[in-house]
């Protein structure tokens, strides 16, 4: 055997090894959709949106209140928040958030909207906002505690990061 067709020879094996291995599927491939776009699981532990507002406690009310934005899926929709006060000490608010098409037989775009929303809760001073949800998933709360000079009535929603 001459040298060229040992060259020759061993190409054509490292070539075959190559196309074996990026050619051939991986067990590990099975599931191809991204962490990102997977659904909730029925716990709903998987955070799937994150809702912006602003927090303000009125004193000499004895209220909370948050305002913000979140979006639904369509024009069409209108957003429903309640607030849960659990018993605990601090008191602990939970916010839920749900979205209607409230006349389903028109033809709406699916244009994700923003929506304004704004609560307002009886409870202690030291009640903590603890958390959320939207269609019973877990969301996100970024809220930007205000100070009482602040109106909540005309509020605008900046926030970083």
């Amino acid at each position: 055997m001459n040298k060229q067709s040992l060259i020759i020879g061993i190409a054509v094996i490292i070539v075959a090894v190559i196309g074996l291995v990026v050619f051939q599927p991986s067990s590990q491939e099975v599931d191809r959709q991204p962490e990102a776009e997977k659904s909730t699981s029925s716990a709903g532990s998987d955070i799937v949106r994150t809702v912006d507002g602003l927090h303000q406690y009125q004193p000499e009310e004895g209220r909370h209140i948050v305002a913000g934005t979140t979006t639904v899926p369509t024009p069409c929709h209108q957003l429903s928040t309640e607030t849960e006060i659990r018993e605990s000490n601090p008191e602990q608010l939970v916010l839920s958030f749900s979205a209607e098409n409230e006349n389903e037989q028109d033809t709406c775009a699916q244009v994700i909207q923003n929506r304004r929303f704004k609560v307002s809760v009886q409870a202690g001073e030291n009640a903590r906002i603890t958390g959320g949800t939207f269609g019973g998933d877990q969301v996100k709360l970024n809220l930007r505690d205000v100070g009482s000079g602040e109106n909540l009535d005309d509020f605008q929603v900046h926030t970083k990061g």
